[in-house]
């Protein structure tokens, strides 16, 4: 997968780290919903009518992204770790060639 230019965040859900991608979701897809990159909610996309009303919001505010490592794919040294789940709200990261870096 070649990551260059793209926007990587990790959302951490219920103290669970998940590292997403701001890209066109699909059926199926997990997503992480979020108003202006708060209050986090992470979502199975189940049909278009659903996915539309996160990527087409009326409410400007409404921000979706795509789901790319779960908690259990994710390999992060403890201290980065222990960093990520001492930040409030969303975390920018690098992701390039599997590795995670915090900007």
């Amino acid at each position: 997968m070649e990551n260059l230019e793209k926007n990587f965040k990790i959302f951490l859900i219920e103290n669970e780290p998940y590292l997403t991608i701001s890209d066109n979701l699909i059926i199926g897809d997990l997503a992480i919903v979020t108003y202006n990159d708060n209050y986090a909610s992470l979502v199975k996309c189940v049909n278009n009518e659903q996915i539309n009303l996160f990527q087409n919001s009326k409410l400007s505010m409404t921000k979706s992204y795509k789901v790319i490592l779960k908690p259990n794919q994710i390999n992060l040294e403890l201290e980065d770790l222990n960093k990520i789940k001492n930040i409030e709200g969303v975390i920018n990261v690098e992701y390039v060639n599997g590795i995670i870096t915090i900007l």
